[in-house]
């Protein structure tokens, strides 16, 4: 058994234990565990940005991959081909995700001002879709009509889910609590 002298600060601290009873180490060592230090708090929004961002490549990369069977000279070949501009916008995306990941604002804004631009984009693309005139010259007019519903309720089911990811998007990216957590530059001093 180790003595502390009536001097020293650990037998001071062993002398508190009286106030906490059940506890096994000395109240400084509570005091460090239990209370969260002073400092800037954790703000982890722009790593869970950056992780969204990720995500959204990747799955970009993939939905942009088809299947191709052989052609007029390789009828048993076949590869993956991938979309050019599919594979451009996950390349931007992910040049993107270190600056959002280490908390630019500018790298917030942009992507704010991309997935609203993408959005409203899409939304009238769909709207325009749904608007137009379908005419099928190979069916019978009542497979034209199915087809002509089934077509306007599938454009009316992205256009829903594209809007409603938009507005999250939006509303997501201006939030104060993730619009701070994200550094803006100082202004140099006048």
């Amino acid at each position: 058994m180790i003595r502390h002298s009536p001097a020293s600060p650990l037998a001071r601290l062993g002398s508190m234990s009286h106030r906490f009873p059940r506890a096994p180490f000395p109240p400084a060592v509570a005091h460090l565990v239990l209370v969260r230090p002073m400092g800037h708090p954790a703000r982890p929004w722009p790593k869970i940005v950056a992780t969204l961002v990720t995500g959204l490549a990747v799955s970009v990369i993939f939905g942009s991959a088809r299947l191709t069977y052989g052609g007029s000279g390789y009828p048993l070949a076949s590869w993956i081909a991938f979309d050019r501009h599919a594979l451009l916008a996950a390349a931007v995306l992910l040049a993107a995700v270190y600056p959002i990941a280490t908390g630019r604002d500018w790298a917030r804004r942009t992507l704010l001002i991309a997935v609203a631009t993408v959005g409203v984009t899409m939304t009238v693309w769909y709207l325009i879709r749904i608007a137009s005139p379908v005419s099928f010259s190979d069916l019978t007019p009542e497979q034209a009509s199915v087809s002509r519903r089934s077509m306007r309720f599938e454009d009316l089911s992205t256009l829903c889910w594209i809007a409603a990811l938009t507005f999250f998007g939006v509303s997501f990216l201006s939030h104060p609590d993730v619009a701070t957590s994200f550094t803006r530059p100082h202004a140099p001093p006048k």
